[in-house]
C-alpha cells in the first residue's frame, strides 16, 4: 500500500508550492525530494481531476444552484418581484468589485481559502428569503443579507473559476465544464422537486409555502464541508501524469499591474467584455415574466424541469467542443453558432408571445390553463440557452490561460463583468414603471451588439489547445534547478 504525503517546497524563486509525493514509489533516478516528475507520480483517486471536478460541482450544487432554483420560483418566491430584483441588484454589484479583483485576492489568500469563504455565506439567501416571507417589514434585512452574500459569491466565484479554466486536461475541457453546469442544475432539479412538493395545491399567483426555504438552507450548509475537500491544484495529478503549473506568487503591487495591463486591458478582454456581459443578463427578465404571469404551482414545476434540457444540451455542447477533428478555432466558431442560433430563437419566440400576453389583462397561467405550453416554453428553452453560452464562454476564456493564477485574474475579470451585467439587469426590473418589454429588448439588444466583437474574437484562438500544465522540460530544469538550491530549500512534510 503506498504512502501519500504532501510537501510543501520552498522554490528558488521564493514562491511556495504544494505537491503530491509518493514517499513508497518516489520518483525518477530515486528521487525522494517531492519534485514532480512525470508519468511516474501515483496518486488516489480523491487528487486526480475528475474527483476535483466532482467536488466542485457539488459546491455549485449547494450554493449557486439553489440559488438559481430560488430564482427559478420567480422574484425568489416572493409575491411581488420588486424586493427581490433590488436585492439581488445590490448583490451582483457587490460581487462585481469581488471578482473584478480576484487575481490579488487569491493570490494572497489561496484558492482554497477563497473558496470556503464563499461557501460559508451559502445560506444566507435562504434565512433572508424565509424571514421577509414571515415578517413583511423585514425587507431590509433581505438586502443587507444579499450584500453579505454579494461579496462569499464573489470569493467563491473567483476560486470556482480558477479551478474549472485550469484543471481539466486539454482535450477534455469541454466535458469537465459540462460536469460543471450539470451539477448546478442537478441542484435545481432538487429544489425544483421540493418546490413542487410543497406548492403543487396552489394553483393562483403570490408566495410561495415559506417552509420550503427550510430545504433550500440545509442543502446551502453542505457547501462548506465540501470545499474542505478541494485540494491545491499543485496537488492535483491529471490522468496524463502532468502537473498543473500554479504560476508565479507574485507580490500585491505586481499582481494589481498583471491585473489592469496583462487582463483588463487586453484586446480579448475587450472583444468578448459585451457576449459575457450578456450572458447572465436574462435571469432578471425571465424570473420577472415568470412571477408576473405564472401560477405559484406552474413556477415550481418549471423550476423542476427546466434543468432537464440543460443537462443533456450541456452535454452536446461540451461534446462538440471536444472533437479532436477540428482544431480549437474550428470548434470555437462551430460553438459560438449553435450557441447563438438557440439564443435568439428562444428570444423571437419570447418576444411574440409576451405581446400576447401583455394584452390580456391580470393573466395567471396554472399549467392546467390550454396556452401552458406555448407560453412556458421560451422560459423552458432559455434555461438550456443560457448556461450553454457561460459554458462555452469558460471554454473559450481557457483556450488563452497559461497557469492557474493567469486563469484566476482572466476568470475574476469575465466573472466581474458578467455581475455587472446581473446587477444592470435586476436594477432596471426593479425600477418603478420600467415595463417586461424594456427587459427583454435590452437583452436581445446585447445578443445581437455582441455578436460582431465575438467574430473578430474568435479568430485570435489559438488553434491548437494550450497547456497549463508543466511539460517534461519544465520537470527536468524544475529539477536541476532544484538541485542546484537545495541547501536552500525547506522542506516541510505535514
Amino acid at each position: 500500500m503506498n504512502n501519500y504525503k504532501d510537501v510543501e517546497k520552498n522554490n528558488v524563486d521564493g514562491t511556495q508550492v504544494t505537491i503530491a509525493n509518493d514517499i513508497d514509489n518516489n520518483f525518477d533516478n530515486g528521487r525522494d525530494d517531492g519534485i514532480p516528475v512525470l508519468n511516474k507520480v501515483k496518486v488516489p483517486f480523491f487528487k486526480s481531476t475528475v474527483f476535483q471536478m466532482i467536488i466542485i460541482s457539488v459546491i455549485a450544487f449547494s450554493g449557486p444552484a439553489q440559488s438559481d432554483a430560488i430564482n427559478g420560483l420567480g422574484g425568489g418566491g416572493m409575491a411581488s418581484a420588486d424586493l427581490w430584483n433590488l436585492a439581488e441588484a445590490l448583490f451582483y454589484a457587490i460581487m462585481f468589485v469581488v471578482t473584478l479583483f480576484g487575481g490579488p485576492i487569491v493570490s494572497k489568500l489561496g484558492l482554497k481559502t477563497t473558496l470556503v469563504i464563499g461557501s460559508i455565506t451559502f445560506p444566507l439567501e435562504g434565512i433572508a428569503l424565509y424571514v421577509v416571507s414571515r415578517w413583511a417589514k423585514a425587507g431590509p434585512f433581505l438586502v443587507v443579507a444579499e450584500a453579505i452574500a454579494g461579496i462569499g459569491s464573489g470569493c467563491f466565484y473567483i476560486a470556482e473559476a480558477g479551478l474549472v479554466l485550469s484543471l481539466p486536461e486539454t482535450n477534455k475541457r469541454g466535458a469537465m465544464l459540462a460536469i460543471w453546469i450539470v451539477g448546478r442544475n442537478l441542484g435545481q432539479l432538487v429544489g425544483g422537486a421540493i418546490n413542487l412538493a410543497l406548492n403543487s395545491q396552489t394553483s393562483s399567483s403570490g408566495s410561495v409555502n415559506p417552509n420550503i426555504y427550510f430545504v433550500f438552507i440545509a442543502i446551502e450548509c453542505l457547501g462548506l464541508p465540501a470545499a474542505l475537500l478541494i485540494k491545491h491544484p499543485e496537488q492535483v495529478q491529471r490522468k496524463d501524469g502532468t502537473v498543473i503549473r500554479a504560476g508565479d506568487k507574485l507580490p500585491l503591487k505586481q499582481e494589481l499591474n498583471m491585473l489592469l495591463n496583462g487582463t483588463v486591458l487586453t484586446p480579448i478582454i475587450g472583444l468578448i467584455a459585451m457576449f459575457s456581459f450578456y450572458s447572465f443578463f436574462y435571469i432578471s427578465p425571465y424570473g420577472t415574466y415568470l412571477t408576473e404571469f405564472f401560477s405559484v404551482r406552474a413556477r415550481a414545476l418549471s423550476s423542476l424541469i427546466s434543468p432537464t434540457l440543460c443537462i443533456i444540451a450541456c452535454f452536446g455542447l461540451g461534446f462538440l467542443l471536444d472533437m479532436q477533428s477540428l482544431n480549437q478555432r474550428y470548434r470555437a466558431y462551430l460553438g459560438f453558432i449553435v450557441v447563438c442560433s438557440c439564443c435568439i430563437g428562444t428570444y423571437i419566440w419570447t418576444l411574440v408571445v409576451l405581446s400576447d400576453l401583455t394584452r390580456t389583462p391580470n393573466v395567471s397561467i396554472d399549467w392546467s390553463s390550454s396556452d401552458y405550453p406555448r407560453s412556458f416554453l421560451p422560459y423552458f428553452f432559455i434555461q438550456s440557452a443560457g448556461p450553454m453560452q457561460q459554458s462555452f464562454c469558460y471554454w473559450l476564456i481557457s483556450s488563452f490561460g497559461s497557469d492557474v493564477q493567469s486563469n484566476t485574474r482572466m476568470g475574476g475579470v469575465f466573472r466581474a463583468i458578467e455581475a455587472a451585467g446581473q446587477a444592470v439587469s435586476y436594477g432596471l426590473m426593479s425600477a418603478d414603471n420600467v415595463p417586461l418589454w424594456a427587459g427583454f429588448g435590452a437583452n436581445f439588444g446585447l445578443l445581437l451588439v455582441s455578436v460582431f466583437p465575438m467574430v473578430f474574437a474568435l479568430r485570435s484562438v489559438p488553434k491548437e489547445g494550450q497547456t497549463i500544465a508543466m511539460s517534461q522540460d519544465e520537470v527536468v530544469a524544475h529539477n536541476e534547478n532544484t538541485d542546484d538550491a537545495r541547501e536552500k530549500d525547506k522542506v516541510i512534510v505535514k
